[in-house]
């Protein structure tokens, strides 16, 4: 791409599970959460000090994982710095149903709008997380450098967002479970049954069971048969599978998709740890474009 930028910058958060290979192709700009294992605090800087595979042998071996989002203070003073400047921002942010990062954010930004009012600094709830909020910051990011300006690029992700599909299963519930996103009885019925629900990630932003697939092996099936059935005719431009620390599944995930669903391209990426310390290690998604969805 040319090195030349468009004016501003879009800035993502690292629950959008890109790599820092494509961040730095797009010119992104990143705020990161902190991840704690065992009581020490990470940052989740999209694998670049601590490898994401880490966490996933922390949590296997026991070890207990939570998230904290960013401080009021972190959105005031990287507002304030392209206030300052004159320079327009996008912020794309962790769907508000899952996290309340883009409540703090809007708060951050009153403030800094009363001290520079003309300021052109906008944020976007993408009501996405993992792959499927990083496909919608890759579309958007696409658009920005091909000239679209931020304004028009946030009214884009607004219209968008209804046909973002992300769907996801776990190898162990309980993670979940843990973090209220399954009840306890699903997980208890998951464990002893070998019941693999497959998880939407809503238009509204939340995560809902949407149906329930007996093992491992029909699940990646199931999950493959979605693309096929809900993604753009003839078929979707561009799929990501994301995987937490089950690469060679997410591989035979991506082959089926390549095979049976008119998809040119699958990309694979490992989830970071922000969504990684909520939904363990074997946790296994896709996101892709398709028809609209309520």
């Amino acid at each position: 791409m040319s090195e030349c930028l468009p004016d501003g910058a879009l800035l993502i958060d690292s629950s959008a599970d890109l790599t820092p290979e494509i961040i730095d192709e797009l010119g992104l700009e990143t705020l990161y959460f902190t991840f704690v294992v065992n009581g020490v605090d990470h940052l989740d800087d999209f694998g670049r000090t601590v490898p994401r595979s880490a966490l996933y042998d922390a949590m296997r071996a026991g070890g207990y994982a939570s998230t904290a989002q960013m401080s009021r203070e972190r959105f005031v003073e990287f507002f304030s710095g392209y206030a300052r400047a004159g320079r327009p921002l996008l912020y794309l942010a962790l769907s508000s149903a899952l996290s309340g990062t883009f409540g703090t954010a809007q708060s951050a930004l009153e403030e800094v709008l009363t001290e520079f009012p003309t300021a052109d600094i906008r944020i976007a709830d993408t009501r996405a997380a993992s792959g499927a909020e990083g496909l919608m910051a890759y579309e958007a990011a696409l658009k920005w450098r091909a000239g679209t300006p931020l304004a028009e690029v946030a009214a884009w992700v607004e219209a968008a967002r209804p046909r973002l599909h992300g769907y996801f299963t776990v190898s162990d519930l309980e993670y979940l479970r843990r973090g209220g996103r399954v009840s306890g009885a699903l997980a208890a019925v998951g464990g002893v049954l070998d019941v693999k629900p497959i998880l939407q990630l809503t238009p509204r932003g939340t995560i809902e069971p949407m149906r329930n697939v007996r093992g491992r092996h029909k699940s990646i099936r199931a999950l493959a048969e979605l693309v096929s059935e809900r993604g753009e005719r003839p078929g979707p431009a561009r799929v990501f599978v994301m995987h937490g620390d089950c690469e060679d599944e997410a591989e035979r995930l991506a082959e089926i998709v390549r095979a049976d669903a008119n998809a040119p391209e699958v990309r694979v990426f490992e989830a970071g740890s922000t969504i990684g310390a909520h939904a363990g290690p074997g946790f296994l998604g896709l996101a892709f474009w398709g028809r609209r969805e309520q």
